[in-house]
């Protein structure tokens, strides 16, 4: 489950595993006021681990979603300085509206790909501090498992 919810952003999920989490989890909490095959502390430890998966796999989604979304606009004031004030004739005008509208279509497209690639790795690094986390909710549920009611 941990290499499902901290996978990296441009691997898309095989299937939805929310549903699973939260039904595992709801499933945890009533065996746990119903039925208990476990220490209450054991119920803890899988609860906590289940809304941390649920947490990651929340904030994986949040940022897959931001992947697509375009770079806000800046205000290129050397460009007003091109083409105001030099009473060009139409055809130049039009020569450089085409210009300008394939480099503004060039630097859009560079800057969509730097802020994908900054969202591809600013998700690597939390997910650096997001494993061990999750490992270690993995373990002290383990360990609690181990210990018996």
């Amino acid at each position: 489950m941990n290499s499902a919810v901290i996978a990296p952003l441009n691997v898309p999920s095989s299937r939805n595993i929310r549903p699973s989490l939260v039904s595992l989890r709801d499933n945890l909490l009533d065996e746990a006021k119903l039925k208990p095959v476990a220490s209450p502390a054991t119920y803890n430890a899988a609860v906590r681990l289940t809304n941390a998966w649920l947490s990651a796999l929340e904030e994986r989604e949040k940022r897959r979603a931001a992947l697509g979304a375009a770079a806000p606009p800046t205000t290129d004031i050397a460009h007003g300085k091109k083409t105001v004030l030099h009473y060009w004739d139409d055809i130049l005008m039009w020569e450089r509206e085409l210009k300008d509208a394939r480099e503004k279509k060039q630097t859009d497209k560079q800057k969509k790909a730097f802020f994908k690639a900054a969202d591809m790795n600013n998700w690597r690094m939390r997910t650096e501090v997001l494993g061990p986390e999750l490992e270690q909710l993995y373990s002290q549920f383990r360990e609690q498992r181990r210990q018996g009611p």
